[in-house]
């Protein structure tokens, strides 16, 4: 199922952003199948984001020692989590 990632406001008591439903159930479905178990790494990108595995990869290979560390890396564009950190 295909899921806006652009925020529609903030609201509520905390001022969260409107979009966040959509993603709690979208990390739901990631829990309750397992699938993240099967991969090293889980990685969130933005829609209209240029994404190059390789390169992701590269990068984690220079910098990281593996997935056995909780490893959450975050910028505007894109989310990467450790196996460990998920």
């Amino acid at each position: 199922t295909r899921m806006s990632s652009k925020p529609k406001g903030r609201g509520g008591l905390y001022r969260s952003l409107l979009n966040s439903r959509a993603f709690q159930k979208v990390w739901q479905n990631i829990f309750s199948t397992g699938r993240f178990l099967l991969h090293d790494w889980v990685v969130k990108v933005d829609p209209d984001t240029a994404f190059s595995p390789r390169r992701l990869r590269e990068v984690l290979t220079l910098d990281i020692q593996g997935p056995r560390r909780a490893v959450f890396l975050l910028n505007a564009l894109m989310k990467v989590l450790s196996r460990a950190a998920v």
